[in-house]
């Protein structure tokens, strides 16, 4: 009886030396005497943290049956994890569906030179960490200036894998860095990654006046003597507001981007009116004077001699076609030598904008004709 109290007093003793102490209601303090009486088990420490087990996600995933609550620290995913009756959960997450995923890319940021290339890519390398498997979403936010377009395949992806990321621009975005920002979607998380995109400058060209049979490599070579002529550039050209660029000829392009270099990247911003030339109306038609009454063609607006994109803000008009002529001619002979004739007819009116109205001659003794009309000029042009 003296050695079992003894040894009980001996253990009393180890706790107290140690800092545990057991309270009647079975709790236990370590580095505090009074345990909280809701605690089973209390520590208390400014110098020291508590353990728990350190394994792998397979040697946990071989623990049989393992208890509700049960916590470990998972040495693969470097965190604090617990067995809710169904699954392993981070300490973060709600339920077996939440997902998690890591994002990470291939580059954060690029150029574009826009006479080399009109697009760079890079990809996204998508992992879910936690939760059943599920689709993860992809989208560009805020706001991307006008011409710049940003492709992304496939979208969305399952659980894991690698997407591929296209940001395709134009010459007319003013140079400088743009932020992209591509959020993405699993469940209630969200990320988001930002890739910046530099553009390199393009030359600009201005039409500020009405001008007739513009030549852009022209324009661009006088504006800008010192560009090497059989070097490739990106331009872009603007027709102000209320400007008018129109042809003196229906077999000339009112706009014409000439004799660029191949290769060359252009851009057309038309806010005003880029008209082409109207065909003439045609003159009279007989076969037996051997006459053709068939109008002129329109005229084009604009001849592209290189690649280019145009971002048409107003009108851009080809010129229309002249009317063909209508005529015919009688001649008859009663004898004597004598023979009288008459020509009736009219000519084809001018296309619009701005062709001439085709004409009758006069022949043989009487002519009863009319002259085609002129079509009108501008961007209301009314045909002859």
């Amino acid at each position: 009886m003296m050695k079992i109290k003894i040894l009980q007093i001996v253990i009393f003793i180890c706790l107290v030396a140690t800092g545990m102490v057991a309270s009647a209601q079975q709790n236990v303090g370590i580095n505090i005497l009074t345990p909280d009486s809701t605690a089973i088990l209390h520590l208390e420490s400014t110098k020291m943290g508590f353990l728990p087990p350190r394994m792998s996600t397979i040697q946990r995933d071989s623990i049989t049956t393992p208890a509700t609550g049960l916590v470990i620290f998972n040495t693969v995913d470097s965190t604090v994890q617990y067995f809710n009756g169904i699954c392993w959960l981070n300490v973060f997450q709600q339920n077996c569906n939440d997902c998690f995923f890591t994002l990470t890319s291939s580059s954060i940021a690029d150029t574009i030179d826009r006479v080399v290339a009109d697009s760079v890519g890079f990809t996204l390398n998508v992992q879910q960490n936690t939760g059943t498997p599920q689709n993860i979403a992809f989208a560009t936010i805020g706001n991307l200036p006008q011409g710049m377009q940003v492709i992304i395949q496939p979208n969305p992806i399952l659980s894991s894998g690698q997407v591929d990321v296209l940001i395709r621009v134009t010459p007319y975005i003013p140079e400088g860095t743009y932020p992209i920002i591509i959020q993405a979607l699993c469940g209630g998380q969200v990320q988001n990654f930002v890739y910046s995109v530099y553009l390199t400058p393009c030359y600009q060209l201005n039409v500020s006046t009405n001008t007739s049979n513009y030549n852009l490599a022209t324009a661009l070579y006088t504006t800008y003597p010192t560009i090497p002529q059989n070097q490739a550039v990106c331009v872009v050209a603007t027709v102000d507001a209320g400007v008018d660029v129109t042809s003196v000829s229906s077999n000339q392009p009112a706009f014409n981007v000439g004799n660029i270099p191949q290769g060359s990247n252009v851009a057309i911003v038309n806010n005003g009116n880029i008209l082409g030339r109207g065909g003439d109306g045609g003159i009279a038609f007989d076969p037996i004077q051997g006459w053709n009454a068939a109008g002129e063609n329109g005229g084009n607006a604009i001849n592209l001699t290189t690649r280019a994109t145009i971002q048409n803000n107003f009108n851009i008009y080809g010129g229309g076609g002249g009317g063909n002529a209508m005529a015919f001619s009688l001649s008859f002979s009663p004898g004597f030598g004598i023979t009288f004739g008459f020509l009736i007819g009219a000519g084809g009116g001018g296309g619009a904008a701005a062709g001439l109205g085709g004409n009758i001659p006069t022949i043989i003794c009487v002519t009863l004709n009319t002259q085609g009309q002129n079509a009108t000029s501008g961007q209301c042009a009314v045909p002859g």
